[in-house]
């Protein structure tokens, strides 16, 4: 924050109103605080994530965020790296039905991949604004990575009832915090359209995974998710995409996980209470 600074010298009259300027803007900027924060720093293409931003209203008025009656327009802005300035396809806006009283904060989770194409791997920064009666103010910014993954087996297979559709199940892996995850992507060759790509948690990559495919034509996906766990992931894929419909954990020989420990052994006939 800055302030006009009174002394016994006389400030010149320019001077004077450069620093009552200064202390405005200051002032104004701090009337809304915004902060933006991710999960990770990288996501594999195709992997749905959301920003957590919250927001905190320090003006004498409320925020209405709401499509018809809104005072505030919320927006979300994203650049690639090395980008040259912002573009008009790089800013969303967002509604909300949401009012932010003065004097509180409010917490907003914004699903990311349903506002950009976020196809091509690459360094991005993302960055949310207010937009409040001539003022804009903005969070900082905040940086993370598109990625591949890196493939542990993959499998090609058409479609039933579609010539010209060539997919590729492709089970990969990517470090973040705590250790490796696995994510099942399933993808077109032929278009170059993606049908999902799905997070199917952790992986220890000392057995190796295996796809195969049911009577019914769905995708089953194995890997090793602990050091004596494996996880089955079951997909359903038709033209319109592809989805999880079911997923267990089991010991290398198929029985189920974790091992539930025999029930007490009771008397066949136990004393009953009160009886001699």
């Amino acid at each position: 924050m800055f302030f006009v600074c009174h002394s016994s010298r006389r400030l010149s009259p320019l001077l004077l109103l450069v620093g009552v300027l200064v202390s405005f803007a200051s002032s104004a900027c701090a009337q809304i605080a915004i902060d933006l924060t991710l999960e990770h720093g990288s996501y594999v293409i195709g992997e749905a994530f959301t920003a957590r931003i919250r927001v905190r209203n320090e003006l004498d008025v409320p925020l209405v965020l709401d499509d018809e009656y809104r005072n505030a327009e919320l927006f979300v802005e994203l650049v690639r790296d090395k980008s040259a300035g912002i573009s008009e396809s790089d800013r969303q806006s967002i509604s909300r039905q949401t009012v932010i009283m003065p004097g509180t904060d409010r917490l907003e989770l914004v699903e990311i991949t349903s506002l950009f194409n976020l196809m091509q791997p690459g360094g991005y920064r993302l960055r949310v604004g207010i937009r409040h009666e001539g003022y804009i103010y903005l969070s900082a910014s905040v940086g993370f990575d598109l990625v591949h993954g890196i493939e542990m087996l993959s499998v090609r297979r058409g479609l039933a009832g579609y010539t010209d559709a060539d997919l590729e199940y492709s089970l990969r892996y990517w470090r973040r915090s705590g250790g490796e995850h696995a994510f099942f992507v399933i993808r077109n060759t032929t278009s170059g359209s993606l049908y999902g790509t799905f997070r199917l948690g952790p992986v220890v990559r000392v057995n190796p995974p295996a796809i195969r495919f049911d009577q019914q034509g769905r995708a089953i996906a194995v890997h090793q998710s602990g050091r004596n766990r494996f996880t089955r992931s079951v997909f359903e894929v038709d033209s319109t995409g592809a989805f999880l419909v079911g997923q267990t954990h089991h010991l290398e020989d198929g029985r189920p996980y974790p091992v539930r420990p025999a029930p007490p052994r009771t008397d066949a006939n136990p004393a009953q209470k009160g009886q001699e």
